[in-house]
């Protein structure tokens, strides 16, 4: 990995950065969004299959 002496860095680049960290920044909160909404699916479906495997033996 090559090393960047900040000092080479000009503004125009430096914008460039701050966007690209804000975009990683926006993706990684997004992604644990989809993350937790994913675990909470999970855990709806595997209380439906038990209420309906409850029910079931209840009959």
């Amino acid at each position: 990995m090559p090393v960047v002496s900040i000092e080479d860095i000009g503004e125009d680049d430096l914008k460039v950065f701050q966007k690209l960290h804000e975009h990683l920044a926006l993706l990684t909160r997004k992604d644990l969004s989809v993350k937790e909404l994913h675990l909470i699916n999970m855990e709806n479906e595997h209380h439906q299959r038990k209420s309906s495997s409850l029910k079931n033996n209840l009959k």
